[in-house]
């Protein structure tokens, strides 16, 4: 359960909410998260607002009667009115799914967080997890995001644990561990998708890690395209098919991944596909033999479709995952590319 056991003393049943997240991108994982939190939101008869990037594609208002999207403008006058506008009859503003606290992406939208706390809103943060954390500012706004919220519920213990200790006291933020999000939708997904065993792909699904570079192989492709020939290699398989996580931001990375595995190997056989729908991305996965990936959850999927994972430990959620799930077939690969047995 997502939402956590205190969810209800946190908003009525029936009442309006504002959601806000990395939403309207076609991300995989955020995709799947967004779909999972509707549906537990529907059990409450929420009223949801969606604040995003792009309009959800698949968030069709015949299926969603209840919710409403609203789009970021791009000034940032715009974007404080257009959220003043989205939450003005919301009882309160959640943060839902992802790693939001970290010092190379987000900060948990924390300007807006406060400006909703001045709105006289409640505040929250469902299903989420805290990555690297060294820079003072970002801290600073984590400890501070934590202690106004109401109630923020975690997917791993080392999350959870960092939040335990940096609540005050005097804060009545309620605070527990739940499962990660994206489950519920893949645990159904998943078993509707018929097994697939004569397989001869690998799926590769990567990210740009250029604002990770002081902690990973960064920007690199080539030593991506070596690890994916050799993982082709050992497992028997002669095809590559690339796939983007994110839509909107992995396309020219995974085009140009493309084309440097082509000139390391011309036996192997590699295909880009672009699709972006992630029932789409899903199937594509379960007709691989093996992933090799630096997304969670390509991963997270993987580990319900029962394929052999090896994920590049980026970020301190990928190491979280497998250390928890404890899985043979999920393997980690570390910072210098090699691999790690869960």
């Amino acid at each position: 359960m997502t939402l956590g056991t205190n969810f209800s003393s946190v908003v009525d049943i029936g009442s309006e909410i504002t959601l806000v997240g990395y939403y309207g991108m076609d991300n995989f994982g955020d995709d799947l998260m967004l779909k999972s939190l509707l549906d537990e939101f529907r059990k409450h008869d929420l009223r949801v607002n969606i604040l995003a990037y792009r309009e959800v594609s698949w968030l069709l208002k015949e299926a969603y009667p209840n919710v409403k999207v609203w789009i970021w403008p791009d000034s940032k006058i715009g974007k404080f009115q257009i959220f003043k506008k989205a939450s003005q009859n919301s009882k309160a503003v959640f943060w839902g799914g992802g790693t939001c606290f970290t010092d190379e992406d987000g900060d948990g939208y924390f300007k807006y967080m406060i400006y909703a706390k001045l709105l006289n809103k409640k505040v929250g943060y469902l299903g989420v997890g805290i990555g690297n954390l060294s820079k003072n500012s970002r801290l600073f706004k984590t400890k501070k995001l934590i202690n106004i919220s109401s109630i923020l519920t975690f997917r791993d213990k080392t999350s959870l644990k960092k939040a335990l200790n940096w609540k005050k006291k005097s804060s009545k933020a309620s605070i527990e561990l739940v499962e990660d999000p994206a489950n519920q939708t893949l645990k159904g997904l998943a078993s509707s998708l018929p097994v697939q065993t004569n397989n001869n792909s690998l799926v590769l699904a990567w990210r740009d890690l250029s604002d990770y570079s002081n902690t990973t192989i960064g920007s690199e492709l080539l030593p991506v395209s070596e690890m994916a020939i050799k993982l082709c290699e050992a497992h028997e398989v002669n095809r590559i098919i690339i796939m983007d996580t994110d839509s909107v931001r992995d396309k020219e990375l995974s085009i140009s991944l493309k084309e440097s595995i082509e000139k390391l190997n011309g036996t192997i056989s590699v295909e880009y596909n672009d699709c972006t729908n992630y029932e789409e991305k899903l199937a594509v996965i379960n007709e691989s033999k093996v992933v090799f990936t630096s997304r969670l959850h390509v991963a997270v999927a993987a580990k319900y479709l029962n394929k052999e994972c090896f994920v590049y430990n980026y970020s301190p959620k990928i190491s979280y995952f497998v250390q928890e799930e404890g899985n043979n077939k999920i393997q980690l690969i570390d910072k210098d590319l090699t691999i790690k047995s869960a």
